[in-house]
């Protein structure tokens, strides 16, 4: 599924990570602006299949399950279970999102609630800082063109 880009900026201090710039929301849970993502965890392997890690096809679902983690506002198998559903949304058929929703039981049980090595909410008054300061590209109008 084709989706507008989300407005994110990349991390100053990391560049690796993206820093969300509106607050967005994925299956009825938002996901504050500021929010630091570390994109859809996709080994680099499977990137030609699964796409780009912030705006592929599967950024919904990572984004949101990402969250989910981090924060432990669901218990786990919930946050699975709407990694899962989201992944179904975004046009995976039943065997991809089952594969995908087997490959995180397995290997992301030691990330739920977990403490990041990095802060994951930047101040509202340091975002506007570095917004100012971080050259923004252009988003192209209604998702832009294919």
């Amino acid at each position: 599924m084709k989706r507008a880009p989300l407005p994110t900026i990349p991390h100053p201090l990391h560049p690796e990570f993206r820093i969300l710039l509106v607050d967005y929301k994925v299956r009825g849970f938002k996901i504050p602006r500021g929010y630091v993502w570390d994109g859809a965890s996709i080994p680099g392997l499977l990137r030609w299949w699964m796409g780009d890690p912030y705006d592929g096809p599967h950024r919904d679902a990572g984004l949101v399950h990402d969250y989910l983690y981090e924060t432990a506002k669901v218990p786990r198998g919930q946050a699975d279970e709407v990694f899962y559903r989201e992944l179904l949304d975004d046009g995976d058929s039943t065997y991809e999102a089952k594969l995908k929703w087997s490959a995180v039981r397995l290997a992301a049980a030691s990330h739920y609630g977990a403490k990041a090595p990095w802060p994951k909410f930047i101040e509202e008054s340091v975002l506007r800082v570095w917004e100012k300061q971080i050259k923004l590209d252009p988003l192209p109008l209604f998702g832009g063109m294919s």
